[in-house]
């Protein structure tokens, strides 16, 4: 069996994993941090996917309940969707034009990487993909992470609010663990590849 992770799934799984989806060579597990949308994953692909796991938390620094904001009416893909924009961060959701008066916050559970892949059975497992979806946090659980007692092979993240320094210094604190490659993913993203040879 071969693993894919996907944090932040938000309204449903990346597109890039469909070509995943009842391939019985490969288990999905997909975490999703808004316990309304979470509901919902789990009504929408009961009974249409057997190869998905999905978990409600949220994927942080430490393990421990978080806060999270989410603005359910001015969502990018328009107040129609049932999806809202989520973070951890109330600064990103008012750097992203999101209304005070539309914020909501809930309390949830919140998990380390290494925490999550150790409760759903992965620490020691060997991954193929890793993709990160996180609202301007990507930066902080990759540098909070000691990535050298897992067997990751890419990993996929945004980069989006980083900035230059930082994002250099996620390509730094990645390179102690063998991803050397650095490509574009799914046209804004970027995919870390661990170097064969390791």
């Amino acid at each position: 069996m071969k693993y894919i992770v996907n944090i932040g799934v938000h309204e449903r799984l990346s597109s890039y994993l469909d070509k995943y989806v009842n391939n019985p060579d490969y288990w999905i597990y997909g975490v999703e941090a808004h316990p309304k949308i979470y509901e919902r994953l789990l009504r929408d692909y009961e009974g249409k996917v057997q190869n998905v796991t999905f978990s409600h938390c949220a994927i942080c620094t430490r393990n421990e309940e978080v806060v999270l904001f989410s603005d359910m009416v001015n969502h990018p893909l328009g107040p129609g969707s049932f999806c809202s924009h989520n973070s951890l961060s109330y600064d990103y959701l008012i750097k992203q034009n999101h209304q005070e008066e539309n914020i909501q916050a809930f309390r949830v559970p919140g998990r380390t990487l290494k925490s999550y892949l150790e409760v759903i059975g992965l620490a020691d497992k060997e991954i193929e993909l890793l993709c990160m979806d996180c609202e301007s946090l990507d930066a902080d659980i990759l540098l909070a992470t000691d990535f050298s007692g897992f067997q990751i092979k890419q990993i996929a993240f945004e980069p989006v609010m980083m900035g230059d320094e930082l994002y250099e210094k996620v390509l730094a604190h990645m390179r102690q663990f063998g991803y050397n490659k650095v490509s574009v993913w799914e046209t804004t993203d970027r995919l870390l590849e661990k170097s064969s040879d390791l």
